[in-house]
């Protein structure tokens, strides 16, 4: 016994000295993105593969591009555990603990495109091959993420950049992807919104799938925010290009308390310091058409709203701004 795991350390100790040598690593690393690029004719690369005295397997210059040879995703380094190396051989990646560093992910529609760049990445993990594969599916019991940087782009609408998050910061657990659809549950997410939002906390389930994207559970928190609830985005293919005005969004708030600071970077016409509260808020609708419903809005100076509100406009055309609503009380002052 003592002799067998003699030789097993010796063996280990074999292995992290050989996949230290930068030669090595690089020769593995192409061997790796040979295989991935011919068995499934996607575009990636891997500098360099390491193995940590840990037993981590430690990826280097990771780079992914997209059907148009645009940076979907790069990673400087790229840590985890491996808990089935069998599956790995399947298409079926089983990982324990991630960690990713200065992470930059690029999604995007390109115009006349109705899926994005990240999905049509995916499928091509599950196209019939020479042999039958089962499924690309990949998990990972943690994740941890520094000096990230997430954008999202949809050149088929008016205002193209959706989406401009840097300086993330991930914890999470339970990720699954599974084809084209996304698991992962955020414990901690923190960012810096390109219009001036930094999120200091962001707690929810979020699944992603390619008609619904949902946040269960859903806890944000700013400096002078914070929003409890639960959120829906239902869709297709088709209307997603419209994303304003034909994707469904039902939420609901069971607890909100939104600070105007936090409000100004996409309407300047807020006054700065003031919190508006929303209480048991139901939201149905889009983001251009949508009503609150059994409102009960507290917040800037004497503002009291408790019923029914439809607001059109609000999004794309706000020179054409709408609010109607049923109200069973309305109160608010000049000053508001």
């Amino acid at each position: 016994m003592i002799r067998t795991l003699t030789v097993l350390i010796a063996i280990f100790a074999i292995l992290v000295i050989l996949f230290s040598i930068p030669g090595i690593q690089t020769f593995f690393g192409k061997k790796l993105t040979n295989y991935l690029n011919e068995t499934y004719d996607v575009d990636l690369s891997i500098g360099r593969i390491g193995l940590t005295y840990s037993g981590n397997l430690d990826l280097q210059e990771v780079f992914i591009k997209d059907h148009h040879k645009d940076t979907l995703i790069y990673a400087k380094a790229i840590e985890g555990s491996i808990l089935n190396l069998k599956e790995i051989t399947k298409g079926q990646p089983e990982l324990g603990a991630v960690a990713i560093d200065s992470l930059d992910f690029n999604m995007k529609i390109y115009e006349g495109e109705s899926s994005d760049n990240l999905m049509i990445f995916v499928r091509k993990f599950n196209t019939e091959k020479k042999r039958e594969r089962s499924s690309f599916v990949l998990t990972a019991e943690e994740v941890t993420v520094e000096n990230g940087a997430f954008s999202y782009v949809n050149e088929n609408i008016s205002n193209p950049e959706v989406l401009d998050f840097t300086n993330i910061f991930i914890d999470a657990e339970d990720l699954k992807v599974d084809g084209p659809d996304f698991y992962i549950t955020t414990n901690t997410l923190s960012l810096k919104e390109a219009r001036g939002l930094d999120v200091s906390n962001l707690q929810t389930k979020f699944s992603l799938t390619e008609t619904q994207m949902l946040f269960r559970d859903f806890n944000l928190e700013t400096q002078d925010s914070k929003i409890m609830g639960e959120i829906a985005l239902s869709y297709t293919k088709e209307n997603f290009s419209d994303f304003e005005n034909k994707v469904d969004i039902p939420a609901a708030f069971t607890e909100a308390d939104m600070s105007t600071n936090d409000l100004i970077p996409f309407y300047k016409e807020f006054g700065k310091d003031h919190t508006i509260t929303f209480d048991n808020t139901v939201l149905r609708g889009t983001l251009n058409d949508f009503k609150l419903i059994d409102a009960n809005i507290l917040g800037l100076d004497r503002t009291i709203i408790r019923g029914d509100l439809h607001i059109q406009n609000a999004v794309s055309d706000p020179k054409n701004f709408k609010l109607n609503g049923k109200f069973d009380n309305l109160t608010t002052n000049y000053y508001d």
